[in-house]
């Protein structure tokens, strides 16, 4: 159930970031239908949701790391910007940028995603800023 309640904010805020693009002109995701512009913001969403997973495993696993914020926002940062720019590769016609131009936009997604979870209580009380070593 935690799963889908991160997703809902993850979905959330990139239905939010699609539709103000599209809304205030900007380049990275045209105008087009409400279902495309849903079918878009899910299907980055769900790539986001893998990749930003698999990149903070493959980081914090090696290291023995509890993720932080600072992590959990690079990662997601990073993450949101390669489903971003996959999703440009996959569908040209709905996504129009690259991994970089990406940054801004994933970056911004990843700070609605903090402020919709503080927002509903759902941050975790005990997370700590920057990632902090296991103690065995």
């Amino acid at each position: 159930m935690k799963t889908f309640r991160v997703f809902a904010h993850v979905l959330a805020a990139t239905v939010v970031l699609v539709a103000s693009s599209q809304l205030m002109g900007l380049a990275a995701f045209p105008p087009v239908s409400i279902l495309t512009s849903l079918v878009l913001a899910l299907t980055v969403s769900a790539g986001a949701f893998v990749l930003m997973s698999l990149l903070t495993m493959a980081i914090c696993w090696p290291l023995k790391l509890i993720p932080g914020v600072l992590l959990h926002t690079v990662s997601g940062t990073v993450a949101g910007s390669l489903a971003i720019w996959i999703g440009a590769l996959t569908f040209p016609q709905f996504v129009t940028v690259g991994f970089c131009a990406a940054l801004p936009y994933a970056f911004a997604n990843t700070m609605m995603i903090w402020c919709f979870a503080a927002l509903t209580n759902s941050l975790r009380q005990d997370l700590h800023f920057l990632p902090e070593r296991v103690r065995s």
